[in-house]
């Protein structure tokens, strides 16, 4: 009697360590066996190869044979390694299935053994089959009890992907999932950081800046909070990655500077009265701090330097110990200005602005920090009869360069009163560009005279009392005593402001 063994699909499962994969164009995706048995004692074995990362489907068929009960006569057996995955016989298999469900203990076998072992004689019997193979995908990430990767497993033809939940990252095995560390946040000059979390530098910790000092304040004032975020980065909501910086507050001396109406001497300067105000050891001149780096002063004063030499922080000459001493690193002078031609008598001022660079940083404090620059809204417009302060150290009623810094209040006069003053004069043109301030004759008041040029002329913020910005620079004038012409900072804005923001890179 004949036995037909059942048609049946077979899955052999096989477990690929390579990941990612592509499919092997060289290596055949399906295939078949035929095998005729006419004699007892037959073996033969076959090889299966798929690529790696596929399972194998097989479907046997015309398996006929002498039925055997317990499969150890006739049969065929199929192997992945050293691995039996399971035996036919008849119409009754034993069947012990290797499938990679503990773990990654699965083979890591791309390929099959088929073997066929008939030992029954029988003229009468038939022995044969046909077995139809096909490489099929394997969902590595269900094939197994225990995922094969820490969080997310993503499968695809040839093999499975690996991904990690929202603050985690994928470790170098392409498996195993850590919690994002941004590492420790960068450092910012003159401040500091502290956690509002657990310290701690992983995905959700908290930090926020504060500046080291009162002198200092935060370039993000309403917002230096930082998160370590999922792409490894500290993140500020308003700045991204970008730190803030400390930057000097601006204009709010320790001992504002009080009206006063003297004559061209002024009065003395109180230590912190002006602490914007710096030095020029090269020539006799003034200048003003706009930052802990940026100077502003007149074109006049540095025109025929390479290098320029200042003390800040004083207001004693004599007294050394005060001052900071600093150099320059770079000299702009305004384009529009009209360098001299020698040591001769100049016959224009127009544009008598300059901006320098300071090799270092000075040390913002209590007697040297820097000057507000006048914002664009009318309120910084200066009309006739308001009243601003120059500091400085040169000519005095007593006609000598004062070995102590000096202030004056001087009052705003309109450019037509110093137009009508030059009037027949050889004395160079007011533009307007430049500020005409000064007492009127006779009347008394202050004013700048040799020496002092390019010093700040200062006034006080109308909406922020006690905040002071520097509306002109000390260019050129009349007698001493009498009107004296200021460059207009105002006009200026966008040429100081690109200057600065384009020479921030430390030297």
């Amino acid at each position: 009697m004949d036995f037909r063994f059942p048609q049946r699909w077979f899955y052999a499962l096989l477990w690929a360590e390579v990941l990612p994969i592509a499919l092997s164009a060289t290596v055949p995706l399906s295939g078949e066996i035929r095998s005729h048995i006419s004699h007892s004692g037959h073996r033969r074995t076959w090889t299966v190869r798929v690529p790696p990362g596929l399972g194998v489907r097989l479907h046997i068929t015309h398996f006929e044979s002498l039925s055997s009960a317990t499969c150890v006569r006739d049969y065929v057996e199929i192997f992945a390694d050293r691995h039996r995955l399971g035996r036919f016989c008849g119409n009754g298999t034993s069947v012990r299935f290797h499938s990679p469900n503990t773990g990654r203990g699965g083979s890591d076998s791309s390929e099959l053994r088929i073997q066929a072992h008939f030992t029954t004689s029988h003229p009468d019997s038939r022995r044969g089959f046909v077995l139809y193979y096909q490489a099929v995908d394997i969902d590595e990430c269900a094939a197994v009890s225990e995922s094969p990767c820490d969080h997310h497993c993503h499968n695809y033809i040839g093999g499975f992907v690996c991904r990690c939940q929202h603050g985690y990252h994928l470790l170098p095995d392409a498996r195993t999932c850590d919690v994002v560390d941004c590492g420790s946040p960068s450092s910012i000059e003159n401040g500091q950081f502290t956690f509002l979390t657990e310290p701690g530098t992983w995905w959700k910790s908290r930090i926020t800046f504060t500046c080291d000092s009162e002198y200092y304040s935060l370039s993000s004032p309403e917002n230096g909070m930082y998160e370590c975020k999922a792409n490894g980065k500290w993140m500020n909501q308003e700045r991204g990655d970008r730190l803030p910086t400390c930057e000097p507050i601006c204009g709010l001396p320790r001992s504002p500077p009080a009206l006063v109406q003297r004559i061209v001497g002024g009065s003395p300067a109180a230590r912190g009265s002006f602490p914007w105000h710096v030095h020029l050891q090269t020539v006799v001149c003034g200048g003003a701090l706009l930052t802990d780096l940026w100077l502003l002063t007149s074109a006049a004063c540095v025109e025929p330097a390479a290098v320029v030499r200042v003390w800040a922080g004083g207001v004693e000459q004599s007294r050394w110990e005060e001052w900071t001493m600093a150099e320059s690193a770079q000299i702009h002078i305004h384009p529009g200005f009209s360098r001299s031609a020698g040591l001769s008598q100049r016959h224009g001022f127009q544009h008598d602005l300059a901006l320098v660079r300071l090799r270092n940083r000075l040390p913002i404090g209590p007697f040297l920090s820097p000057v507000c620059l006048p914002g664009r809204d009318p309120r910084f417009a200066l009309a006739p009869g308001r009243v601003g302060f120059v500091p400085g150290f040169g000519e005095t009623d007593q006609w000598a360069e004062s070995e102590r810094l000096m202030f004056t209040a001087v009052p705003v006069v309109g450019s037509e009163v110093c137009s009508q003053r030059a009037a027949g004069q050889q004395i160079p043109a007011l533009t307007k560009n430049m500020l005409c301030a000064g007492p009127e004759p006779g009347r008394g008041g202050g004013d700048t005279c040799q020496g002092d040029g390019g010093g700040a002329y200062v006034f006080q913020d109308p909406q922020q009392i006690g905040r002071f910005y520097v509306a002109g620079v000390v260019s050129w004038g009349f007698e001493c005593g009498s009107y004296s012409v200021y460059t207009d900072v105002s006009k200026y804005l966008d040429w100081i402001e690109d200057i600065m923001s384009g020479n921030e890179t430390e030297i």
